[in-house]
């Protein structure tokens, strides 16, 4: 009988260890995770500027941010135009086919839920249009946002001027950088904080990103279509020219504009929204077009997450 107590109490024993351990593994691994999904954020909107588009679009409405306090805290928001491929695809001709040049927006709003922290959203519209600043589908990124502050840097040296907003319709070109400023809480059930509500961790990311230099001369380009004589020359050597409109290039046709993303028009508002080319800003805004598999559940793995924003294949 002693020898089946002492047995008893060292498998006790063992198993309290080991049993701890397995949680301390745990709840170690889910903070890791967790702290990996700011860089993840900051990696995804760097790879999206990375590859802004700014060639030929009307007025120059390339892009647009603005700054913005939501429940008494920064949360910036900041529209443009990138060559990344759409993350949701639409069928044509019985396959399905994603889009190379996209709108893109990082907007936030108020969590519904708790009305103390703010949601990242990600919004991407299909087809580029002379707005875009609106349409297409949100996704959300992150629902734990303390503050997102961007500031934009006009030149690149020590005392070039800081500013709270960008609009490239009015500029030009783009800001020659951006410094992001990311402040978000880590859920309190995975940092083993979860009985007490004052020790929720806070983490504050930092990041510059460095945006196309030669912006100001891309925009700056126009391209014109040349349109041929069809009609022979006559004996003196003069012909006929081919367009009849007034500004004509040296081809004999009509000079052509600047388009306006993929579709023509557009007026010389200088931009969606407002005459002086600005965009309405984003109110706490609604998500007619979210549909529910947009939208990751309250219980999403931190692994999927991470793979949605690119952090983890």
């Amino acid at each position: 009988m002693v020898s089946i107590l002492i047995v008893s109490l060292v498998m006790t024993a063992t198993y309290g260890v080991l049993f701890t351990t397995l949680e301390a593994r745990d709840t170690i691994e889910k903070q890791n995770l967790e702290k990996k999904i700011g860089p993840a954020i900051l990696d995804r909107i760097e790879s999206d500027l990375s590859s802004a588009w700014c060639w030929n679009i009307h007025d120059n409405d390339v892009f647009f941010g603005e700054s913005r306090i939501i429940s008494g805290e920064r949360g910036d928001y900041f529209h443009f135009i990138s060559t990344q491929n759409s993350s949701h695809t639409i069928e044509q001709n019985g396959r399905p086919v994603r889009s190379d040049l996209t709108e893109v927006s990082y907007l936030l709003r108020q969590n519904p839920i708790n009305p103390e922290k703010l949601q990242l959203w990600r919004r991407q519209d299909f087809h580029v249009d002379d707005k875009i600043a609106e349409g297409g589908l949100y996704e959300l990124i992150y629902e734990r946002i303390i503050s997102f502050r961007i500031t934009y840097f006009a030149d690149l040296h020590e005392d070039a001027e800081r500013l709270e907003e960008w609009n490239a319709a009015k500029r030009g070109r783009f800001p020659a950088a951006m410094e992001i400023l990311l402040v978000m809480e880590i859920d309190p059930t995975l940092s083993g904080y979860a009985l007490d509500e004052m020790k929720r961790d806070r983490l504050t990311y930092q990041r510059v990103i460095f945006l196309p230099s030669d912006s100001e001369l891309t925009m700056a380009v126009r391209p014109v279509i040349p349109a041929f004589d069809e009609n022979p020359a006559d004996d003196d050597g003069t012909g006929s020219g081919a367009g009849d409109g007034d500004n004509k290039n040296e081809f004999g046709g009509s000079q052509g504009g600047p388009a306006s993303g993929m579709e023509d028009g557009g007026d010389d508002t200088g931009g969606p929204g407002s005459g002086d080319g600005r965009p309405p800003p984003p109110p706490d805004f609604e998500l007619p077009d979210v549909p529910p598999d947009q939208e990751p559940p309250d219980d999403m793995d931190l692994d999927e997450l991470l793979k949605l924003l690119g952090g983890r294949k």
